[in-house]
């Protein structure tokens, strides 16, 4: 099934998309896909140690505690992986059974809640690896691009995720996309990137890097909007 869209849409004179299946499937030619961008790099560009201070093992999830983010899926990956080393930080608002069950069972597992803004740096800062797990069959995700997986890329880290249906075709370059959505692919696919070399991780960054302030910058997608409303709307 295709993206169902807003009543009354086609009146518009142009159309602006953050989903690219949202993009691809509308049928005007009067459209452009601006998923987002970033602000600045929040990280180095020098080749030094890219682990955290204490070589800490950790793993980041921020966003829904419902199933559209995929916590669940994450949470039974998690059970998965055993070495004591490696920790799982959720940041989030709402409520999860699943969630409530593993913080009692697993104390690797730490629920952060709602970060305010001035600490959410510091967390991301300390993290090791990001993971969007949304499921890509749940129904929603073709009209929604998980902006969070650029405020992941800023941090020049490895980000694990599901491919869903926003997100474009450029992306599968440069996250670490799921082979499948199972338990096992997602806990071996965790412990895989985190047992990286430095030399990978800094590679990784590089990437990272350079995909970003290619076309990623806000600077560059406001060049691209500009330049869209000048040809196409105006």
């Amino acid at each position: 099934d295709g993206p169902i869209y807003p009543v009354g849409a086609n009146k518009a004179k142009g159309h602006i998309f953050l989903s690219y299946k949202a993009y691809q499937n509308y049928s005007s030619n009067t459209k452009l896909h601006l998923d987002g961008g970033i602000n600045n790099l929040r990280f180095q560009t020098s080749k030094r140690s890219t682990k955290n201070s204490d070589n800490q093992k950790i793993i980041l999830y921020t966003g829904m505690l419902s199933k559209w983010g995929g916590l669940s899926y994450l949470l039974k990956a998690f059970e998965k992986i055993k070495d004591p080393d490696i920790k799982l930080w959720i940041c989030g608002h709402g409520h999860s059974k699943d969630l409530n069950i593993a913080l009692k069972s697993d104390s690797r597992i730490s629920f952060l809640g709602l970060v305010p803004e001035s600490k959410l740096n510091g967390v991301y800062r300390d993290a090791s690896v990001f993971v969007n797990p949304r499921p890509s069959q749940i129904l929603g995700n073709k009209m929604n691009f998980p902006s969070k997986v650029l405020v992941y890329l800023s941090y020049g880290k490895p980000v694990i995720s599901t491919f869903t249906d926003g997100l474009s075709p450029e992306y599968r370059d440069i996250l670490e996309i799921l082979e499948e959505e199972t338990e096992a692919c997602l806990a071996n696919k965790i412990e895989e990137i985190l047992n990286w070399s430095e030399n990978e991780i800094y590679q990784n960054r590089e990437k990272i890097r350079n995909y970003l302030l290619e076309k990623k910058t806000w600077d560059i997608q406001g060049k691209n909007l500009i330049s869209w409303l000048n040809n196409e709307i105006i």
